[in-house]
């Protein structure tokens, strides 16, 4: 997606008005935690992905798929919301509602999470350890994919895993969509 299209996209299904403010960084987490975070800090105009997970279109034109959830992570990753760190090209601000480790621990707790964080990036979250607990798209498959996507994006990802509140990513160049004559587009 396009600059243009991170910030014009309905993120938010239901506030059809809705457009990504400045000073606000993309929020990610389990949603209680999003949630709690957001209306304890007053953001009424947070930057977090609000769509229905059913098609009604009553309701809203658009709903949530896998690919509306990737846009918008990496969206966020790129700065496209409104949320570039000023004077740069690849950092973006978020604030991270769940420290990644709980993300495992509440969801899978089942998973020795300790040996679990102790794998490569990888193995944490795509390794077949992982694999036979993600067999259903719940809250906690997404929000670990988009954990996973953030780890793997940025440069500091791995601190994702032990890390809440306040987080800039600084987005590894391979994470930039490139045009064929080199230079970095708009994407």
């Amino acid at each position: 997606m396009s600059a243009q299209q991170c910030t014009s996209f309905p993120w938010r299904a239901n506030d059809p008005g809705w457009r990504p403010r400045a000073e606000q960084p993309a929020v990610f987490g389990l949603d209680d935690d999003v949630r709690r975070h957001v209306l304890g800090r007053r953001w009424d105009n947070a930057t977090v992905l609000a769509m229905e997970m059913t098609v009604n279109s009553d309701a809203s034109p658009v709903h949530w798929t896998p690919c509306a959830n990737l846009a918008f992570a990496m969206c966020a990753l790129r700065g496209h919301l409104a949320n570039r760190v000023p004077g740069t090209t690849a950092a973006a601000r978020l604030f991270l509602a769940t420290r990644g480790s709980d993300v495992v621990r509440r969801c899978r707790p089942d998973v020795v999470v300790s040996q679990l964080l102790n794998r490569t990036r990888h193995e944490r979250c795509a390794g077949s350890a992982c694999r036979a607990y993600d067999a259903s798209w719940d809250e906690c498959y997404v929000t670990k994919s988009e954990y996973c996507t953030i780890a793997g994006a940025c440069v500091n990802g791995d601190e994702v895993w032990n890390t809440t509140g306040p987080w800039v990513c600084r987005l590894r160049p391979e994470a930039m969509l490139r045009s064929t004559d080199g230079r970095v587009s708009a994407y």
